[in-house]
């Protein structure tokens, strides 16, 4: 299911779970059509939640695996925190988007979808 274009009415879901899309959506455009479409798909009064992967996931699962010492790896990672797009990772993380919360909370105001937390 394309989380951009939903297959349901408006307000037609008490709650709405977007658990999955946003990290896959590499545009910022698209982001937001997706979250506009799930605020569209939601009662008026109905929570709308949405999970994104931190810019910081990459650091720390490379800092658990003890993988942070070669320069290669470090340059890797500053680009990812820097623009959030992991273009160098492997089949799954090639499209994904690492969010900033900082940068989630401002992009709210020109989406037109309101928040309560980020």
């Amino acid at each position: 299911m394309d989380a951009r274009a939903l297959p349901y009415g408006d307000g037609a879901a008490e709650t709405v779970l977007m658990l999955g899309p946003l990290y896959h959506l590499p545009s910022a455009c698209d982001r937001v059509l997706a979250l506009t479409e799930a605020v569209r798909c939601a009662a008026l009064v109905a929570p709308v939640v949405a999970a994104a992967i931190s810019r910081w996931a990459k650091p720390a699962v490379k800092a658990s695996m003890s993988e942070l010492g070669g320069p290669a790896v470090r340059g890797y990672l500053l680009r990812v925190l820097a623009r959030g797009q992991d273009v160098e990772g492997n089949a799954f993380d090639l499209v994904s988007y690492n969010h900033d919360p900082q940068g989630a909370a401002r992009r709210d105001g020109r989406s037109r979808v309101g928040r309560r937390d980020v």
